[in-house]
């Protein structure tokens, strides 16, 4: 996380840099999850995403097909998380946040690429 320069006027703080991003980045996208809501419950096969978190905080439940087994993590204002291709992502927020997304390719409605149910071994 970068840190948040404040004076009177507001802040500025970076969100992440090109260079710590671990992917191409085609298009940026913000979302927003009401207090008590979850939001995704997805994986994609081509997709990479990363969080960032703007405003709040959230959990992110992943099950990643590459690391065969499930975990959590807990995100804060101005931390990020890269969701790979077969990393079926769920959040939920408390108390609402919103985030940003930069995404390795822009969004096609031909091509959604979403999948709900979790990844199978074999869809590789």
């Amino acid at each position: 996380m970068h840190p948040k320069h404040e004076d009177k006027r507001g802040y500025f703080q970076e969100l992440f840099r090109v260079s710590e991003c671990e992917h191409e980045v085609k298009q940026i996208s913000r979302f927003r999850i009401n207090p008590g809501e979850t939001r995704g419950g997805h994986y994609h096969t081509k997709l990479i995403e990363t969080f960032v978190v703007l405003e709040g905080e959230c959990v992110i439940h992943v099950y990643d097909i590459n690391q065969e087994f499930p975990f959590s993590q807990h995100l804060e204002e101005g931390e990020y998380l890269t969701m790979s291709p077969f990393s079926h992502h769920t959040f939920y927020s408390k108390d609402g946040c919103a985030l940003l997304i930069a995404a390795n390719q822009e969004f096609d409605p031909k091509d959604m690429d979403t999948f709900p149910d979790l990844p199978k071994k074999d869809a590789r």
